[in-house]
């Protein structure tokens, strides 16, 4: 999902979803890059989010190829940010193999 931000530049949702039901959404991004995702990333994210409009209730995502910084991973376990790998996107949660 493509939008604007208040600066009228170009943000970049990669993934978006609104509850029916409840005043929440979930925002994504991916990142299939050959370097660690760092605190920035998150940083854009929740300002994209903040632009699309506003939720009681907003959680986020990022999406790794290869992986995290340490100081990013310590913020997303503080604040309930889910950090996701190609591991498990490919293995699953559970560290077995998804059938396709």
């Amino acid at each position: 999902m493509v939008g604007r931000t208040s600066a009228d530049e170009p943000a970049q949702i990669d993934v978006v979803v609104t509850a029916a039901d409840e005043d929440c959404g979930i925002a994504g991004s991916c990142k299939f890059k050959n370097r660690l995702v760092s605190e920035e990333e998150l940083n854009l994210l929740e300002d994209y989010a903040r632009a699309m409009g506003a939720f009681a209730r907003n959680y986020y995502y990022l999406f790794s190829k290869s992986g995290f910084t340490e100081l990013l991973k310590r913020r997303a376990a503080e604040t309930g940010v889910r950090l996701v790998t190609l591991d498990e996107m490919y293995y699953g949660f559970d560290g077995e193999k998804m059938r396709s």
